[in-house]
């Protein structure tokens, strides 16, 4: 028996493409969307928390611009509510 007869390859044959280039490419694409619609989505809950946050400042400012009258003109707890007596 020759030497080349007996022996043998163990090692597995592969038929198929290990990368699929078309496939990568397209989940690619889709993760490029996915990444984009993620960024306008926080865009959009950092604006809307800006605009929550200058109403807030506004009225506060409003606020301290013009405070209520009755706040004002009412007394200190425990003080001008007593008659003196005597």
């Amino acid at each position: 028996m020759s030497r080349s007869a007996s022996s043998f390859n163990l090692s597995p044959s592969v038929t198929c493409p290990v990368f699929d280039r078309r496939q990568f490419r397209e989940n690619v694409v889709v993760q490029t969307e996915r990444q984009a619609q993620a960024a306008t989505s926080y865009e959009s809950a950092v604006l809307a928390a800006l605009q929550e946050l200058e109403n807030n400042l506004v009225a506060l400012d409003k606020d301290r611009a013009h405070p209520d009258l009755t706040t004002a003109t009412s007394p200190a707890p425990g003080r001008g509510s007593r008659r003196r007596t005597g």
